[in-house]
């Protein structure tokens, strides 16, 4: 999502522009839609705190929104309705996507939320991945240090079959 805002708020909405300006504001409702259900589907209150104050942000704008042809979704996600998102006037666009536009200012700073807690998370994630690697070596170690026979294996039911990589 915020590389979508970003894309957006350096958008120079000139008329030379209107297709890329269009595809911009597409990719947005894209993106921000997928974050949505990807927060939606999470189960961190951070994540899901953030997706709720942001689609709040959003039907703020939800008239503004209207007039260029997107629609507020009872879930909180977009929609682009084609005839009036390819007629309305790139002007009405700038007013909500440019840099100085206080909803992109207001996503800009949620966005910035996710990123850092996604980021956390992931980081948080490969601890615990690291944390279990190390443990399932620290065990395949002592196994190999006691060096125990076949016998005493399969009489503690660790089984016939012992692949240890070290």
């Amino acid at each position: 999502l915020r590389q979508a805002v970003r894309r957006l708020t350096s958008s120079d909405f000139s008329d030379d522009q209107d297709a890329n300006t269009r595809n911009s504001v597409l990719a947005y409702i894209q993106t921000y839609n997928n974050m949505l259900s990807s927060a939606g589907s999470s189960s961190d209150r951070t994540l899901e705190r953030s997706a709720k104050q942001l689609k709040n942000i959003t039907s703020e704008y939800s008239s503004e929104l209207d007039k260029i042809g997107i629609t507020i979704n009872d879930d909180g996600t977009l929609t682009s309705r084609t005839t009036l998102f390819e007629s309305a006037d790139l002007s009405k666009f700038k007013e909500l996507f440019s840099a100085d536009a206080a909803y992109m200012q207001r996503t800009s700073t949620y966005a910035k939320r996710f990123a850092s807690r996604g980021e956390a998370l992931v980081a948080s994630d490969n601890n615990r991945l690291m944390q279990k690697k190390n443990a399932a070596a620290t065990t395949a170690a002592q196994i190999v240090s006691q060096s125990l026979d076949l016998d005493t294996l399969l009489n503690t039911g660790i089984g016939k079959n012992i692949n240890i990589i070290l």
